[in-house]
């Protein structure tokens, strides 16, 4: 009996300690595992995707920098019969790629959902049944206004491109003083001798943008000559330095910031 009794105490003895040693495993498994949770969320990276039609809204607002911070300039989405492709997060994402030196002069963006009141106008101005604005500035109340386009068309490249153009409507009003600037002697200047410089190189007059050439012809005034240079030098500015120095030379000063990157 006392054998049998001291056998049983040994395998009690040896059931403990496995109990013991699975207990220990088991610990450290169960904090391995939190400890990895709590990392992956530390590494989630806090900007996210422009990608228009995006099914996953971001968890994590982006960093603005601290010069200029985005989140001050009011973002508005209006209902309306059409979809809006365009998001606040995402609109403030663009800012982020546009110049400093032109962002900090909007003081609202409307994400419309109506097409806009006056493409009637521009499609008799302009002879284009098909013409429709996807962008317009208030440049008195600096208020951007962003008109839908077809899911298609949506991107943050597009995007960019109108806040950049439109931007520079409300700089050149503001370099003039309440008028536009670029309708003044250093602009114009620039254009003709571009048109010079363009006549040596392709035997031919040479227009920024034939929608450009057309503002000019139909509105007298060059304020889209400038907004699309400007869209155009932050698009490719190898090409546009090339085919339009002088623009090139006086965007560089009006707009100082042009070469730092994106903040």
């Amino acid at each position: 009996m006392t054998g049998c009794k001291k056998n049983r105490k040994k395998k009690r003895k040896k059931l403990k300690m496995k109990k013991n040693i699975c207990q220990i495993i088991l610990r450290s498994v169960l904090r391995s595992c939190f400890a990895a949770v709590i990392i992956s969320q530390l590494l989630i990276p806090t900007a996210f995707s422009s990608e228009c039609l995006s099914k996953y809204p971001p968890k994590y607002p982006p960093k603005y920098p601290t010069e200029c911070p985005n989140d001050k300039i009011e973002i508005v989405l209006e209902g309306g019969t059409l979809k809006q492709y365009y998001t606040e997060n995402m609109t403030r994402d663009v800012l982020r790629q546009v110049p400093l030196s032109l962002r900090k002069r909007i003081n609202k963006i409307t994400l419309a959902s109506e097409e806009s009141q006056s493409n009637g106008y521009w499609r008799q101005l302009y002879n284009d049944p098909t013409f429709t604005t996807a962008a317009s500035v208030n440049l008195r109340e600096v208020h951007i206004t962003i008109f839908p386009i077809s899911p298609e068309r949506c991107s943050s490249g597009i995007l960019k491109e109108n806040l950049i153009h439109e931007g520079a409507h409300i700089l050149d009003w503001q370099l003039g003083g309440g008028k536009y600037f670029s309708d003044g002697e250093q602009w114009e200047t620039a254009i003709a001798e571009d048109k010079k410089y363009d006549c040596q190189t392709f035997k031919e007059e040479y227009c920024v943008t034939q929608f450009a050439e057309d503002t000019r012809q139909k509105r007298k005034t060059n304020c889209e000559d400038f907004a699309e240079s400007c869209e155009i030098f932050f698009e490719n500015l190898t090409y546009f330095e090339k085919y339009f120095p002088n623009r090139a030379k006086i965007i560089k000063e009006v707009i100082p910031d042009w070469k730092e990157p994106a903040a």
